[in-house]
């Protein structure tokens, strides 16, 4: 295992942990994936992106599980059988896309934060 998907799964383990407490958690896990890549601010933010999509899988799990559930207590059977199995379908299918940008795109804001942290103090 590389460094850089070493220091990526830390940050996405810190980016799990710290979501359900902190606004912006994937800042956070970038920021740590960054600080521990010790490169340049391009580094930063390819490890911080990263560690986004990997904190990315647990939530494709939950939806997945709570959306088969949610459409089973419904009674909506296959997805594509009903309105109501579609527009969950619809609306999942958008709540992942969103998800994973949000991830992403923060994981690798606070990627280069960690980076130019790392680079430019005595921290």
């Amino acid at each position: 295992m590389s460094d850089t998907l070493a220091n990526a799964l830390v940050g996405a383990v810190v980016t799990t942990v710290t979501a359900p407490i902190v606004p912006g958690a994937p800042l956070v896990g970038g920021l740590a994936a960054g600080y521990l890549q010790r490169g340049d601010r391009t580094d930063g933010v390819r490890v911080g992106a990263l560690s986004g999509g990997l904190a990315f899988l647990p939530l494709v799990f939950l939806a997945v599980v709570f959306g088969g559930l949610l459409l089973g207590l419904v009674g909506a059977g296959p997805p594509g059988a009903s309105l109501l199995g579609g527009l969950g379908v619809a609306v999942l299918f958008l709540l992942v896309v969103v998800g994973l940008a949000y991830l992403v795109v923060l994981g690798a804001v606070g990627g280069w934060v960690g980076a130019y942290i790392a680079a430019e103090t005595d921290i």
